[in-house]
């Protein structure tokens, strides 16, 4: 499932092993990265539903959202306000996300030495 992946990059989480820690902590819910791999190839279909409610929660977007079965990000039908320049990058290619993310992180860094 790309969606996942894409929400990952843009939430700033590298590796599926990070997010993976995290849904187990913030959440009680276990969870590994071998998991989290399936879900983003595509290979693993029905994920128990602890496991998709809380990726969810944690990326604040509804569950139907998340597998890709609708586009309204919180599954609410409210009209949506002007897309933020990061739900644009949303919509890019997931290696144009991928190419921002580490421009940005570099760049970030260069100026973290700077000062």
């Amino acid at each position: 499932m790309n969606r996942l992946r894409q929400l990952r990059i843009a939430k700033g989480i590298d590796s599926q092993r990070e997010l993976a820690n995290i849904i187990t902590k913030q959440y009680g819910t276990p969870l590994t990265y071998v998991t989290i791999s399936r879900i983003e190839a595509g290979y693993n279909e029905n994920p128990k539903f602890r496991t998709l409610y809380a990726l969810a929660q944690f990326f604040d977007v509804s569950i139907e959202y998340l597998m890709g079965y609708s586009d309204d990000r919180h599954g609410d039908g409210r009209s949506k306000p002007e897309a933020s320049p990061q739900e644009k990058k949303d919509e890019l290619p997931v290696e144009a996300q991928i190419a921002i993310d580490t421009f940005y992180n570099k760049m970030k860094s260069l100026y973290a030495e700077k000062k």
